[in-house]
């Protein structure tokens, strides 16, 4: 990354200053509406337009919360931590992190020198590089942006290691030139170059950290019998995963070869034995 690039974005910008004054939290009428944690495309893309660039916010911590557009995250200097789905991932210098649509993550705050660049991208950016490309995309890659330009939410996630993908860097370093310059052009840099940097992606989805909708939405629901196996429901967890409960059975059955009732008791069982040889207490 150009020097010129990393002195311009290290000095602290207003909303950054503004934190210090402010106990480090972060404004959340600049990002979202109401009180629903979903950070709006409206708030940051200006109207007409599928993509915007701005540097993510340092020295404040971003409780939980989602997005109603795709995220794509580069980390030019240091590094930083999300929590995606209760997982932390840890994106470092010269790494790409793809946020889904609906995505619910949070982001430790991170120091003056860990300086990234958040790419904002409206849904309807993927229509036109998929109908171009659809059949020359990886699996994994191609099923979350098509869930994406079909309107679906998705709560996974892609952490791309590139550091030695020399046109990936180029090509956002080039992305954030554009965004520093601000020559006027952006409405048409920001698209072209996006649309290239993410069929060079393709090529790299082999060094890429995959966690899309299935594997997330298995995840998701064994986390949830672990912390709700008392008083729990599958309709419950099904509104979670925004799957209909027959739907969610059934996934449930065929990847974890035992139905809900089965894993409930279970969990059930593991706390008696937890509770007989550790405490105490009585078991009911």
């Amino acid at each position: 990354m150009r020097q010129e690039i990393i002195e311009y974005l290290l000095p602290l910008n207003d909303e950054e200053t503004e934190a210090l004054g402010n106990a480090l939290k972060v404004d959340r009428n600049l990002y979202m509406e109401g009180g629903r944690d979903v950070v709006r495309a409206e708030k940051i893309l200006e109207k007409g337009r599928t993509v915007a660039l701005r540097p993510h916010t340092r020295l404040v911590h971003f409780p939980l919360h989602s997005h109603s557009y795709v995220e794509l995250i580069y980390v030019i200097e240091g590094k930083m931590v999300h929590y995606i789905n209760n997982r932390k991932v840890e994106v470092k210098k010269n790494e790409i992190l793809l946020l889904g649509e609906g995505v619910e993550h949070e982001i430790e705050k991170t120091g003056v020198g860990d300086i990234a660049m958040n790419v904002i991208i409206h849904p309807s950016f993927f229509s036109s590089l998929l109908s171009s490309s659809v059949s020359t995309f990886d699996s994994a890659l191609q099923r979350f942006l098509l869930d994406t330009m079909k309107g679906k939410e998705n709560s996974g996630y892609l952490h791309f290691f590139v550091e030695k993908e020399i046109p990936i860097l180029n090509l956002m370093e080039n992305l954030t030139w554009a965004y520093v310059r601000k020559e006027g052009q952006e409405s048409q840099v920001y698209p072209l170059t996006l649309s290239l940097l993410f069929r060079h992606l393709l090529s790299a989805t082999a060094e890429a950290e995959i966690e899309d909708r299935e594997k997330s939405i298995l995840r998701r629901s064994l986390s949830y019998i672990r912390d709700n196996y008392k008083n729990g429901s599958l309709e419950e967890l099904a509104l979670l995963v925004a799957l209909s409960p027959s739907a969610l059975s059934r996934k449930l059955k065929r990847e974890t070869g035992k139905t809900w009732t089965e894993l409930v008791q279970e969990k059930r069982m593991e706390n008696a034995v937890w509770l007989l040889l550790n405490t105490k207490e009585r078991v009911d």
